[in-house]
């Protein structure tokens, strides 16, 4: 997407960035053993609209899956309700999330550090669907990985909710997403890291205590045309950080399109996929 700005990267935060950002959001109660109510905790899981073909998915890292589903299933914990947040465009109509009905298993995840993958996809209906386009979420596509990337991207940004972040919009009562700066690495730096195939990038501000919680969040890429033109695009999905050292590991893209590519079949048959379960936000 191009950004048509004297100071593009700033500028397209909250105008263009946001627009991908769908959130899952869980309300729970926990209790004691004894059964009295303990505690009530909201939790805030990063990811975006990932289109496959003529299909539609909400993505996140395949390990935020497998600890919500640990959630779920813990015997002293009952969830109060489950939605997808799509209200942080400028072109968002309605505030209000929109009900998830998630339940164990719905979820098509794998989070294979040796195969350098971290990513679940949970199919959408096509009346969610409608509800998001109608706010104006805009999806990942096709265009993001299948073109050559011989793209030089000079700025990269991490869009989601870091715990620290969730704690203070929860007392505040509202939910603002955090965009943190990378500065990409180069893996033949990085001799103690098994970089593999991953994205590997350092957090640049010193001023953000922790990232945790932004796993399953978008990571954007800025570059520029031979016109000098600002284009960002989405190319991984945050999955791992070390505090101490700051750095950051991405999921990519391409590697999604393999995978996807290889189970499309079971997937399908798995989610009975209908031509009618589709829509089409700006992308």
């Amino acid at each position: 997407m191009a950004v048509p700005s004297q100071d593009p990267v700033q500028q397209s935060f909250h105008k263009w960035m946001c627009k991908y950002l769908v959130p899952m959001v869980a309300r729970f109660e926990s209790f004691n053993l004894d059964g009295s109510p303990l505690d009530k905790t909201l939790l805030i899981f990063s990811g975006f609209i990932l289109r496959v073909h003529n299909l539609f998915f909400w993505a996140t890292a395949g390990h935020c899956i497998n600890d919500f589903e640990d959630l779920l299933r813990h015997p002293h914990v009952r969830i109060q309700g489950i939605s997808l947040a799509d209200c942080f465009g400028e072109d968002a109509v309605f505030r209000e999330s929109i009900p998830f009905p998630y339940a164990i298993g719905d979820a098509f995840r794998i989070h294979d550090e040796g195969e350098y993958l971290d990513f679940a996809l949970v199919r959408l209906s096509g009346n969610l669907c409608e509800q998001l386009a109608v706010n104006g979420v805009t999806c990942v596509s096709r265009g993001n990985w299948s073109k050559p990337d011989d793209r030089r991207f000079f700025h990269h940004i991490v869009l989601g909710f870091p715990e620290s972040s969730v704690d203070d919009q929860r007392r505040r009562g509202f939910m603002q997403p955090v965009g943190v700066a990378i500065d990409a690495l180069d893996p033949d730096e990085l001799p103690d890291e098994d970089c593999g195939k991953w994205f590997v990038g350092k957090v640049r501000s010193d001023d953000i205590e922790t990232i945790k919680g932004m796993s399953g969040g978008p990571i954007f890429g800025f570059w520029k045309d031979d016109a000098n033109r600002t284009h960002f695009s989405i190319f991984a999905l945050q999955s791992w950080w070390d505090k101490k050292t700051r750095i950051i590991r991405g999921c990519t893209l391409n590697m999604f399109a393999e995978v996807l590519h290889r189970h499309m079949e079971e997937l399908a048959e798995r989610f009975q996929m209908g031509a009618g379960d589709s829509f089409d936000p700006v992308l």
